[in-house]
C-alpha cells in the first residue's frame, strides 16, 4: 500500500469532504493499493476519527473484501489491545463499494524507521516491537487465522510519541483460516515470505531425487534450473499471490458469507475462486 496516493477522486470519485456511506466525511487520505485507498474520516455522529478502507466496486475486489470481513468477524474474539491487533468496527456501504471502518492509527512501522533515515531501530525498540508481533501472531493462531502477509507497511505504530512503542498488526486482505493452508504454495508478498516457504517446493523435489544432485558445480548449475522449472510459477518475484482454498463452512465448501455478510452478499455477486486468488495488495 502506498502512503501517498496518486488518484483519490479521479478514480474512485473521492475528494477531502466527500461524505462516505451516511456519515464518514473524508477528511485525508491515508495510503492506496490495487483494492482502491485508505481515507481519514470523521463520523459525523460522533466526531470521531476513523481510518475507513474503501474498496474498489470491481467484482473480484468486492469477493476480496468480503473475504476480509469474513475473517475480521471471527477475530471479533480478540481483544484489540491486548492482542496487538487493528480494532475493527465494522462495515457499511457506499454505493457497490464496501467499506471497512477501523480505529485510526499513528503510521507504519516502515514509515516510522524511514523517519530515522533509514538508519534502523536500538534494540531497545526492536526488543519490543517483535515481543508485540510474537504476541499478535500467537492470538490469531490461537483463533485458528494466518495474517499471510507480514511486512513493515502491515505493521502499525499507535502513537509515535509514546515513550514505549506499540504496535498493532493491520491488513488482514489475503489472511485465512489455518485448515486452509496448502503446504508449498507460496503467500503474501514476495520478499517478505519466508525461506520456508519459497523453498518449501524445492526441498520437497529434492527429497523426492536426492540421487539427481550431483557435486560438480556445472551439474549443479543445470539441476537448479531443471528444479526452478518444477515450481509453480507463483513464487516467481512478479506480484503478491494469494494461493489457498477457502475455509470449507458451507455444504459446497465455500464461506456462506451471507451468514455474516447478509448485507453485502447481495451487493455484485461473483464466482468464489476454488483454489487461487490474486492479492489486492500493492
Amino acid at each position: 500500500m502506498s502512503a501517498n496516493p496518486s488518484f483519490g477522486s479521479d478514480e474512485l470519485g473521492i475528494s477531502k469532504g466527500t461524505i462516505l456511506g451516511d456519515h464518514h466525511m473524508v477528511e485525508a487520505f491515508l495510503g492506496e493499493g490495487s483494492f482502491g485507498v485508505v481515507t481519514r474520516c470523521r463520523d459525523t455522529k460522533n466526531n470521531k476519527t476513523v481510518a475507513v478502507k474503501v474498496n474498489k466496486s470491481d467484482p473480484e475486489i468486492l469477493l476480496q473484501a468480503k473475504l476480509e470481513i469474513f475473517i475480521l468477524e471471527q477475530l471479533r474474539r480478540l481483544d484489540p489491545d491486548r492482542c496487538n491487533i487493528v480494532e475493527w468496527n465494522g462495515y457499511f456501504l457506499d454505493g457497490e463499494r464496501i467499506c471497512l471502518n477501523f480505529e485510526l492509527l499513528d503510521q507504519s512501522l516502515s514509515d516510522y524507521i524511514g523517519d530515522r533515515n533509514n538508519r534502523g531501530l536500538p534494540m531497545r525498540e526492536i526488543r519490543p516491537i517483535l515481543n508485540q508481533l510474537a504476541n499478535a501472531l500467537f492470538h490469531l493462531g490461537s483463533v485458528g487465522i494466518v495474517h499471510a502477509d507480514l511486512k513493515p507497511v502491515n505493521i502499525m505504530v499507535v502513537n509515535r510519541s509514546e515513550s514505549q512503542v506499540r504496535v498493532k498488526l493491520i491488513d488482514f486482505g489475503i489472511a485465512c483460516n489455518t485448515s486452509a493452508v496448502i503446504p508449498g504454495d507460496c503467500v503474501g508478498t514476495i520478499g517478505y515470505c519466508a525461506p520456508e516457504i519459497m523453498l518449501g517446493e524445492l526441498e520437497i523435489l529434492v527429497e523426492k531425487k536426492p540421487k539427481t544432485i550431483t557435486s560438480t558445480k556445472k551439474s549443479n548449475e543445470s539441476e537448479q534450473q531443471t528444479t526452478y522449472h518444477h515450481i509453480s510459477p507463483s513464487i516467481r518475484p512478479t506480484t503478491n499471490v494469494f494461493s489457498l482454498s477457502p475455509q470449507p463452512v458451507a455444504a459446497d465448501g465455500r464461506p456462506d458469507l451471507s451468514l455474516v455478510l447478509p448485507e453485502v452478499s447481495s451487493c455484485k455477486k461473483g464466482v468464489f475462486p476454488s483454489h487461487c486468488r490474486q492479492s489486492a495488495c500493492s
